[in-house]
């Protein structure tokens, strides 16, 4: 089951399925492995946003948190829509989430460094950019460069 093609029925109304795949991802997955059902419609939900149906976008990433809330893909693009619509405590919040949930998801960090200078908050968004120059200073000589 690795290797389905979730995001090729990831579509609404097919809570059936949705409840199947999901004993079946919690049977037999790879520890830190996120559920594939959730990654296939968060990426479907970040592909509303970008076409502009925001609303639907934010539906799919509440759907994907529901199906995995160990995900931290979905959080962070919920974090993206709601700073977009003004709302940054909000978005602080999912960022925040997220970062708790992967503390290797960079754009996370640096994400909530924005929002938190955008919410005033400066010695917060400092905090959250050290941390982040310090994973740069912890990477390998060649990884740095592309940082």
């Amino acid at each position: 089951m690795r290797t389905f093609d979730f995001s090729a029925r990831s579509g609404r109304g097919q809570s059936r399925d949705t409840r199947a795949w999901s004993v079946i991802y919690a049977e037999g997955h790879a520890r830190d492995e996120p559920n594939p059902l959730a990654a296939a419609i968060a990426y479907e939900g970040w592909t509303m946003l970008r076409s502009g149906r925001m609303s639907e976008g934010e539906a799919a990433f509440h759907e994907a948190i529901k199906l995995d809330p160990s995900f931290a893909g979905a959080p962070r693009r919920l974090a993206s829509s709601t700073g977009t619509r003004g709302q940054l405590e909000e978005a602080a919040r999912e960022l925040r989430t997220a970062k708790a949930l992967d503390f290797r998801l960079v754009h996370a960090r640096v994400d909530l460094g924005f929002v938190l200078f955008l919410l005033g908050k400066h010695e917060e968004a400092l905090e959250e950019f050290r941390r982040y120059c310090g994973w740069i200073r912890a990477w390998p000589a060649p990884l740095a460069v592309w940082a």
